[in-house]
């Protein structure tokens, strides 16, 4: 299937911790704003400057520079990119511990993806 932007949606290829990611994501998508965004930028830069720099982290720092809405479509973004990008981040800007540790929980529910 082909996205709004041309990019196909690569859900089909998911692992069970993609769905997790995208799930965080489109929740996360729904709490940018200009605090989560700051919080947000600042994670990346720690993450910058503990492992050094990478291509995924310098795509999330053009995304975040972009603004909100840039964010919330790679946050929610089903093509490989969006898998990719959502995997090198952590979601906690947005969401807190116990709604992540939910919605692992959730989906992880007697080992099968749901």
């Amino acid at each position: 299937m082909i996205q709004r932007d041309g990019t196909a949606d690569a859900t089909h290829l998911y692992q069970p911790g993609d769905f997790i990611a995208l799930e965080m994501g489109r929740l996360a998508a729904q709490r940018v704003t200009t605090q989560t965004l700051q919080e947000f930028k600042k994670q990346l830069e720690k993450t910058n400057h503990r492992n050094g720099d990478s291509k995924y982290l310098r795509m999330w720092f053009e995304i975040v520079r972009s603004g909100p809405a840039s964010v919330r479509e790679a946050l929610t973004d089903t093509s490989e990119r969006g898998q990719v990008l959502r995997s090198s981040i952590s979601f906690s800007a947005f969401i807190t511990k116990a709604e992540r540790d939910r919605i692992f929980h959730e989906r992880t529910k007697g080992g099968v993806d749901h």
